[in-house]
């Protein structure tokens, strides 16, 4: 059986780059205000530019209306 990582809420340089560094599958990033891991688009564009292709990206969202959604497709250029 194989296991797929996703490591969620990054949203700092830091924290991406130790994800990757360990293998992560899967780079979580949250597009959701209350949350204290909510990532700007302008910083979900800078950490989506180092993920590369080291790992998917993962654009999580609540309740986003679709212009929110093209914004974020557009800055991460999410996988999922």
């Amino acid at each position: 059986m194989s296991l797929t990582v996703k490591i969620c809420g990054l949203s700092t340089r830091e924290t991406l780059e130790a994800s990757l560094d360990a293998g992560a599958d899967m780079a979580g990033f949250m597009f959701f205000p209350a949350s204290p891991r909510n990532v700007s688009l302008s910083l979900a564009e800078d950490l989506g530019r180092r993920v590369g292709k080291r790992a998917q990206k993962v654009a999580v969202t609540v309740d986003a209306d679709d212009a929110l959604l093209d914004n974020i497709v557009e800055a991460l250029r999410p996988d999922l």
